[in-house]
């Protein structure tokens, strides 16, 4: 049985990062008699991100005032990405091809970013966009050094924002030998965490933990025949396989070497995503 695979197209194409950063622009001037309008929504400026301004003749202007606010009101919808991997795998420019493909000129992701440097320990960075009353949040965790700081995915991952949490594994193509066991540590790793916030949850009658688990089944289908073999901890993964264009092997291992990784993606309910880093624009999913 296949695991579930998904491709990345472009420069940091998803579904959050995929327009403009807060859209600039005016807000919309009322203009005309209002007693002409009925209640009816004026338009704004150009800008799918603009509020719509609704004026009711029946009603003073203080109270027109209370009814746009109400309306109008913003909601923040946040995701906290965590990634780890071997050293050299190439999480910092997998980062800065996301950060790159979207208007730096109005976000809050300084451009000092795009430069490339190696990170250290851990790095955080974060990058928002609005959609229309929506303002959409995602935090960044970069851990580096490979294992050796694996206990620093415990002050990234908390009750606060296990709901939130999203796991990426990268792991470099051109060192083929440690990509399985690369996988299944921090697959363990980042599950004993899990483990130990849901049971201190648990302990206070948080519904969350089963909430995130019911999720996790969905996804991969609660008709599966496979359901209750998997190892779903809870939060959403990608195991990201980067730099395929720099496997030295033949083709017969590289089959093998995508079959494994379909293997432990599917064990696991992950994403499975290949890439090059080499080419920042064309990403193959295999």
């Amino acid at each position: 049985m296949k695991g579930r695979s998904d491709a990345v197209e472009g420069k940091g194409r998803s579904g959050f990062l995929d327009a403009d950063m807060e859209p600039s622009g005016a807000n919309g001037v009322l203009q005309g008699d209002a007693a002409h309008l009925d209640g009816a929504a004026l338009p704004t400026e150009d800008g799918p991100g603009m509020p719509q301004v609704t004026v009711d003749p029946t009603k003073d202007l203080w109270q027109n005032i209370i009814l746009n606010t109400r309306e109008n009101q913003v909601t923040q919808t946040e995701v906290n990405v965590l990634i780890v991997g071997t050293s050299g795998s190439g999480k910092t420019s997998l980062l800065r091809r996301i950060f790159s493909g979207v208007n730096t000129s109005s976000s809050s992701v300084p451009k000092s970013f795009l430069r490339v440097k190696p990170t250290t320990a851990l790095d955080y960075s974060f990058v928002r966009r609005n959609d229309r009353h929506i303002a959409q949040v995602a935090h960044f965790w970069e851990l580096a050094q490979g294992m050796e700081l694996s206990q620093l995915c415990e002050v990234v991952i908390t009750p606060e924002n296990v709901h939130t949490m999203v796991l990426a594994i990268v792991v470099d193509c051109s060192e083929p030998s440690t990509m399985w066991d690369t996988v299944v540590y921090w697959m363990k790793r980042v599950d004993r965490r899990v483990i130990e916030i849901f049971q201190k949850m648990r302990a206070k009658g948080s519904a969350t933990p089963d909430k995130l688990l019911s999720r996790a089944k969905r996804l991969v289908g609660m008709e599966h025949p496979d359901l209750n073999r998997l190892r779903l901890s809870g939060v959403p993964t990608m195991i990201i396989c980067n730099k395929l264009d720099a496997f030295a092997g033949e083709m017969t291992m590289l089959k093998t070497l995508v079959r494994s990784m379909r293997f432990v993606a599917h064990i696991y309910g992950a994403y499975l995503v290949f890439t090059s880093d080499a080419e920042a624009i064309k990403l193959r999913d295999v």
